[in-house]
């Protein structure tokens, strides 16, 4: 078994992130225009939406839209960019080798997963909150726990829907059901939202409501089929597993039940993708190999279906993977 230090993961950390956002090209990954343009004019983009309404302004991620213009009263749009991905890469890089030293050999296969890697590389604002989220559940306890959480969706609107999934079964929890009552009652929600979600995001002016609102699916089966064989592997852990990783496991039954639905299913689940992946690492005997092995499938067919694509296919177009 290989020891691992605090320090030894610290350094790792500021490796990965130093090598996105400072050695690996800023331009040629897909979005990066545009998240300069927000480093360059998120103020005007914050008093748009503002002057829309609060409502408008709540829902269209306006804590990344401030901490870019902070940061840009002090720097170029190039560097502003830069600093975000190397400060939030860092954040989600040292939550999860964290977690566990004895696991950490797979939590850094995690982080090269290209369906996680793109979040720092590809889609950031979403990145961003992700690595907020997972800092905070991993790392920290109480109120600060909470106030993380409570931020995640001004940083990017998949947590409002993360977050009404977590507090369905938080009140389920609270009131006492066991996890086969409260899975039901968050996929009986799931259903719900893939009907109901994109229709309020257009009443509330978020601009996923009118981006997807007419956007038609397009899923292979395989992923479903892969994650149900996750999920399967899941069913046969104890009560007290569950009450530790109960919420990531409900978060992959909402994928499941949303994906022939949903348009947004995968940009949802990506938000708890990598605690879902640590709650497969924490299981033992039998289903601990299983999941390994599905690990191991699923992080050589990606880097597969990338291989003849320029980074991954992280550059010029959209990166599906296997959704």
């Amino acid at each position: 078994m290989i020891r691992v230090s605090g320090f030894f993961v610290f350094f790792i950390s500021a490796l990965y992130s130093l090598i996105i956002s400072f050695i690996l090209p800023l331009n040629g990954f897909k979005d990066r225009g545009n998240y300069l343009i927000y480093a360059d004019k998120s103020l005007e983009f914050i008093t748009g939406y503002f002057d829309q309404g609060v409502v408008s302004f709540l829902t269209n991620e306006p804590v990344f839209l401030s901490i870019n213009y902070f940061l840009s009263l002090f720097f170029s749009p190039e560097l502003t960019l830069q600093l975000l991905i190397f400060i939030f890469s860092f954040i989600f890089a040292f939550a999860v080798l964290s977690y566990d030293k004895k696991l950490f050999l797979w939590l850094l296969l995690l982080l090269l997963l290209p369906q996680v890697l793109k979040n720092n590389i590809m889609q950031l604002r979403q990145g961003y909150a992700v690595a907020i989220f997972t800092f905070a559940w991993i790392c920290l306890h109480g109120k600060p726990r909470f106030f993380l959480i409570a931020l995640t969706p001004l940083m990017h609107s998949s947590f409002f829907v993360v977050l009404l999934f977590l507090l369905i079964y938080k009140a389920a929890h609270w009131i006492k059901l066991n996890f086969g009552l409260r899975a039901f009652l968050v996929g009986l929600a799931a259903l719900v939202a893939s009907v109901a979600l994109l229709y309020l995001a257009s009443v509330v002016g978020a601009r996923q409501g009118a981006r997807y609102n007419d956007a038609g699916l397009n899923v292979s089966g395989l992923a479903f089929l892969f994650w149900f064989m996750v999920f399967s592997v899941f069913l046969f852990q104890s009560k007290s597993w569950f009450s530790k990783h109960g919420f990531p496991v409900a978060t992959l039954l909402v994928y499941l039940v949303m994906y022939f639905t949903f348009p947004l299913s995968a940009r949802v689940f990506e938000s708890t993708l990598p605690l879902v992946m640590i709650a497969g690492f924490s299981m033992q005997g039998w289903k601990l190999y299983s999941f390994k092995i599905l690990f191991l499938f699923y992080f050589f067919y990606q880097y597969y279906l990338g291989l003849q694509k320029p980074f991954l296919g992280f550059a010029g177009s959209n990166y599906t993977g296997l959704w």
